[in-house]
C-alpha cells in the first residue's frame, strides 16, 4: 500500500481496497465484453452444431434415394 497511490487501507477491517475509479470502469467493460464474446461464441457453437445435425440428415436422405 506504500508505494501504491490507487490502494487505501481500511482503518475498521485492515482491508486494502483500491480507489481507482478509472481502472475498475475499464475492468467491468472488459468484462462486458468478455460476457458478450462467450455469448456470441455459445451461439455460434449452437448454430454449427445445427448445421452439422441438417447436413447428416440431408446426407442420410441422398443414401436412401441412391438405395433405391
Amino acid at each position: 500500500v506504500e508505494h501504491h497511490p490507487e490502494l487505501r487501507r481500511n482503518e475498521y477491517s485492515k482491508g486494502i481496497t483500491n480507489v481507482d475509479h478509472a481502472a475498475y470502469s475499464n475492468y467491468m467493460q472488459g468484462a462486458v465484453a468478455r460476457k458478450q464474446r462467450n455469448h456470441t461464441l455459445e451461439e455460434n457453437t449452437k448454430e454449427i452444431n445445427n448445421l452439422k445435425q441438417d447436413l447428416s440428415e440431408v446426407k442420410d436422405m441422398l443414401r436412401q434415394l441412391l438405395n433405391k
